[in-house]
């Protein structure tokens, strides 16, 4: 038997310093294994021993939990993975030998750090990935299209959730400048806000709406909205008459009907008309606004009228363009009215 005196460290991290008795230092590794140490040198100081094995693999069992292990390597160590190799001095100093499953998991660890690193130093310069996709973001955001009453324009009502900061709403559409509205911090106090950013010249094509913090500038919730519009169609004609008990009814104001179909919101900003071929004095009225905004899938459009009195029971043709859109795009409608009878 020999005396073999050893430095090794447990699964836990701990280093030990011991000996072992064994009849060779095959037989004190295995002691060592079967203790949980794992040795990093070991030397015989007395005793006979068996003829010595060079670079003998250690076979171990159980788990390597030291804070060294390779974090892709399986849980028990393979028995090639570690060795022993003789030094001058009569020592034998572990070493160890990298799996190549090791190595590719290592590879896979840097290529998917260096494709995040890539994605936050571009998500905010009009990348179509949205901050949610990698990160949770601290801020929820709903939207929806409305009509501001002071200006009749289209906007994006947007209510934002979240910690309180100085914030940017920001819309791009498919053309023109962004239209952006801060948010003070004073405003975000309840962790709540509700705010409006117009849509200047409503157009098809891919809207983006995102919030961005101010300090640090940083995006930190972005969609992208597809806004379309197929067909607009003038669906219904209805005169609207008042009546005046002496001499008739006035032709007081013509309620169009329209219809489209997409979810691009239009806005109705002129009118003209004639009654029987001649051109009557008309224009679009909502509320104090002589504009329309058309958000729904059907709309209903007043056009005020100066005209004549009609007598009772007669019949007219009305004619007449509804135009919308920075291009003055135009619909046609037509209707032969009735003059109610006396009496209705």
């Amino acid at each position: 038997m020999a005396t073999f005196n050893y430095v090794g460290m447990t699964k836990d991290g701990k280093q030990l310093k011991g000996s072992v008795e064994a009849g060779n230092e095959a037989g004190a590794l295995a002691i060592l294994a079967n203790q949980g140490v794992f040795p990093t040198s070991i030397e015989k100081v007395s005793g006979d021993s068996d003829s010595d094995v060079p670079n003998l693999p250690v076979h171990t069992t159980g788990s390597s939990e030291s804070p060294f292990a390779d974090p892709f390597a399986p849980s028990s160590v393979p028995p090639a993975l570690t060795q022993f190799t003789a030094n001058p001095s009569g020592k034998r100093r572990a070493r160890s030998t990298w799996s190549s499953g090791a190595i590719v998991g290592w590879l896979v660890a840097i290529c998917l750090v260096g494709a995040v690193v890539f994605l936050l130093k571009n998500h905010g310069g009009g990348s179509s990935i949205s901050v949610p996709s990698l990160f949770a973001s601290p801020y929820s955001v709903d939207y929806r299209q409305v009509s501001l009453q002071s200006s009749n324009q289209a906007a994006f009502e947007t209510t934002i959730r979240g910690p309180a900061a100085q914030l940017a709403v920001i819309l791009k559409g498919p053309e023109g400048e962004p239209e952006i509205t801060t948010i003070s911090k004073e405003d975000m106090i309840a962790n709540c806000y509700v705010t409006k950013v117009p849509m200047r010249q409503p157009q098809a094509g891919t809207w983006t709406l995102l919030v961005k913090t101010i300090d640090p500038e940083k995006v930190v919730w972005q969609k992208d909205v597809p806004l379309s519009l197929n067909k607009l169609t003038i669906t219904g004609v209805e005169p609207i008459f008042q009546l005046d008990e002496k001499l008739g009814h006035e032709l007081t104001a013509i309620r169009l009907t329209v219809t489209k179909d997409g979810n691009l919101p239009v806005v109705f900003d002129n009118v003209s008309y004639t009654l029987d071929g001649e051109a009557l004095s008309c224009y679009i009225r909502n509320g104090n606004i002589s504009t329309m905004v058309a958000l729904d899938q059907q709309n209903t459009v007043h056009v005020y009228c100066v005209c004549p009195i009609l007598g009772f029971g007669e019949r007219h043709v009305v004619k007449g363009k509804l135009f919308y859109g920075k291009d003055h795009k135009s619909l046609d409608f037509e209707k032969e009215i009735v003059v109610p009878a006396k009496g209705q």
